[in-house]
């Protein structure tokens, strides 16, 4: 290996005051934060000490309610008292597999002592166990001693694939690929319709490219009319094609599928702690993980709860010393089994949720990015939730990403207080984007309905190695880690200190976002104009997007006062800016009005009235309103159980999760069926009025919603 050459002391120096002058001469853009305020920051948080807390986590098979999870909760626990944080406890909630939270269905307690897969005939072989690898044994599986044929059925999730094939009694073997139902659905076809005895899938994420992993993946329905479920074993890519070919090269093959295991009633276990504020303590930043999962899941998500712990350290550190003004606002940690307990905590402390002014969820957050194939996502909060929030965001972002590109020269990590990089890390640039809303982790819930926080979630996508056995440490970096911890504490920090002159500081960003989206909004609003059937209902949906954007500046803005209710200043430039945000809309209309008129002309075409059809008009009468007893987002299992499954599909046919999800979200007790359907239209594309009807009778008929 060559000898890499070091730059000439003189050069070296020259390098250290240029990057010394350049970060006195820069000016942070974070609100409330000075540069340094921001190099304390980033001196203090570690990936290191955030990879070394993965690395255990990782020794321990997470479920949801399970002893693994609890020794995870109790680490957890023991870890943020000895950062400094205070009331740290951990709160239980009852998960037996029949209460319910909100809409949510807990799930029960899952033991497992032994599982084992082997090869019986044409030779004996053994193949997969739990003690090796937990992810082999799919979850909620329960005890069996099965030893039987082996049936190749194909994918496994369509009846086609049992056509002529007799299974009752026997092992299936299914790849049972991942948009097609999993092996939950194997297990629903095979072993409740046709009497198989077990699942042995051998699906995968990635297509080919990596054969030896093993993909996590789980029972959930444990029992249907009546008949309990059995077993799963999930095996890799490799092993399946050879039991196929070894099924077509012989007459028989044989296994032996013994499972040790149990299923109980058990308690969701929710880690918490916080950092106290001071003037303005009713007022809280909460920052939340899963910890659950399966052993290793290392960035999923050992690292967002690494992540959040180191998070806490940083803060408190930093608070403490005075090199971090005091927070005015409470800084809150929550550490969760994913959706489930934080649907369950939301249900039991609902008042909690009005005292959160912003949620910052971590999910995967410490991939190594060129391993994973991966980039670092920072997620908007919907329409349904406008907030400031977002705002921050985008300036955290914009202010880290000048500092964490490709490194300039080998020293610039050293020399660039603001270079972001762990000592055990990688020196990749930081591959980072702010992203559209999307659900599908804990920041969901507290958008979805009757809790209305803003919320993020911090997280990567995609990742080679994601529900796998491939998801270990290794694929964690420090700089990464220590790049996210940072971001999230930038964040935290800006809001938890925010005070009268910061808020106006950050009114003057959101006031630039804000004109930037609004033309934005006036593009899509020409574009759909110039790519329509060209008619007064085309006409009066360009003028639904600009009307909507301005409404959801609007709130953007408004927002800022639930944070600085008393500050006359802060107040009086909001009223300013909204001012200034309603004259903009006046000028789009008359703009989008005047591009109308010009082509009915230019196509020879008598332009239409708009006015509101007798359907529009209909629903500007109805108001919905959500049920207090069900906050958060639905979930489409508990729909099922009130109403007809195939209402709810018809209408999930017309309807995206997104759209679904907003339909939801926008119930406000103010907003009519046309305003939600208008509103929910301008976010994700036209949308029928009836179609939104439709679904909010499915509401109405499952108690969730009430029509005024």
């Amino acid at each position: 290996m060559a000898q890499k050459r070091s730059l000439p002391i003189f050069v070296l120096i020259i390098i250290l005051y240029s990057h010394a002058a350049n970060f006195e001469q820069n000016e942070s853009r974070i609100p409330g934060l000075t540069l340094d305020h921001i190099r304390a920051i980033v001196d203090c948080a570690s990936g290191d000490r955030a990879w070394n807390h993965i690395s255990y986590l990782c020794l321990l098979h997470r479920w949801f309610v399970s002893d693994g999870y609890h020794s995870a909760a109790e680490y957890i626990r023991n870890r943020a008292l000895s950062v400094g944080l205070k009331n740290v406890e951990i709160e239980s909630f009852p998960a037996d597999g029949q209460v319910y939270y909100s809409t949510q269905k807990s799930l029960p307690k899952w033991t497992v002592k032994s599982a084992s897969l082997n090869l019986v005939a044409p030779v004996k072989k053994h193949l997969v166990s739990w003690d090796e690898n937990p992810i082999v044994l799919a979850s909620n599986s329960r005890s069996a001693d099965v030893t039987a044929e082996l049936v190749d059925v194909g994918e496994g999730v369509h009846p086609s694939d049992y056509q002529g094939k007799n299974v009752a009694g026997k092992l299936v073997l299914a790849s049972s690929p991942q948009d097609g139902g999993r092996i939950e659905l194997v297990h629903r076809l095979a072993v409740f319709d046709r009497g198989a005895a077990g699942v042995i899938s051998y699906r995968g994420y990635e297509l080919d490219d990596f054969p030896d992993q093993i993909t996590w993946d789980h029972l959930w329905t444990l029992e249907l009319n009546g008949r309990p479920s059995t077993f799963g074993f999930c095996i890799p890519k490799r092993m399946g094609w050879q039991l196929k070919r070894l099924l077509a090269g012989t007459d028989k093959v044989v296994l032996r599928a013994e499972v040790d295991a149990e299923i109980t009633a058990g308690q969701f276990e929710i880690v918490k702690g916080a950092i106290p504020g001071t003037d303005l303590a009713d007022q809280e930043i909460w920052f939340i993980a899963h910890l659950d999962h399966a052993r290793p899941s290392a960035n999923d998500n050992a690292s967002g709860s690494a992540a959040i712990l180191e998070t806490a350290k940083t803060l408190n550190m930093l608070f403490e010393s005075g090199l971090l003004p005091k927070p005015r606002r409470t800084v809150r940690f929550f550490w969760v089994p994913e959706i489930y307990g934080t649907t369950a905590y939301i249900s039991r402390h609902l008042n909690e949720t009005k005292h959160a002014v912003a949620v910052i969820n971590m999910d995967m957050v410490g991939e190594n990015q060129k391993l994973c194939g991966s980039k670092f996502r920072i997620t908007r909060t919907p329409a349904s939730t406008s907030s400031y929030l977002n705002d921050i965001l985008q300036s955290c972002l914009d202010f880290m990403l000048a500092d964490n590109g490709d490194m300039d020269n080998v020293d610039e990590e050293l020399t660039n207080p603001l270079a972001i990089v762990s000592p055990m890390g990688s020196r990749e640039a930081w591959n980072a984007e702010i992203a559209p809303y999307s659900g599908g982790s804990d920041h969901a819930v507290f958008m979805g309905g009757g809790v209305n926080v803003p919320a993020t979630m911090l997280g990567s996508w995609p990742d080679h190695f994601y529900h796998s056995s491939g998801d270990t440490p290794d694929k964690s970096d420090p700089t990464q880690l220590k790049r996210a911890i940072v971001y999230g504490a930038l964040a935290a920090a800006s809001l938890a200190t925010m005070n009268g002159q910061s808020g106006l500081e950050l009114l003057q960003t959101m006031r630039s976002h804000c004109l930037g989206r609004l033309a934005e909004s006036s593009s899509a609003a020409f574009a759909s104009l110039e790519k329509s059937r060209f008619s007064g209902e085309d006409f009066k949906e360009a003028f639904n997007i600009v009307q909507q954007k301005a409404l959801r500046e609007l709130e953007t803005l408004g927002s800022l006062s639930t944070l600085l209710p008393s500050d006359s200043q802060v107040l009086a430039r909001v009223d300013q800016l909204k001012a200034e945000v309603k004259r903009q809309l006046d000028r789009s209309v008359k703009q989008i009005r005047k591009y109308y008129l010009d082509l009915s002309k230019l196509k020879e075409k008598t332009p239409e009235r708009i006015v509101p059809n007798d359907e529009e008009k209909k629903a500007s009468q109805w108001i919905p309103l959500r049920n207090p007893d069900f906050p958060g987002s639905i979930e489409s299992e508990y729909l099922i159980m009130k109403i007809e499954e195939r209402k709810l599909t018809a209408v999930q046919v017309r309807l995206s999760g997104l759209q679904r999800y907003e339909i939801a979200a926008f119930i406000d007790g103010r907003r009519s069926v046309l305003d939600i359907r208008n509103a929910v239209s301008a976010e994700t594309g036209p949308i029928k009025l009836a179609d939104v009807l439709a679904y909010l009778k499915i509401l109405e008929s499952a108690g969730l919603v009430s029509m005024k």
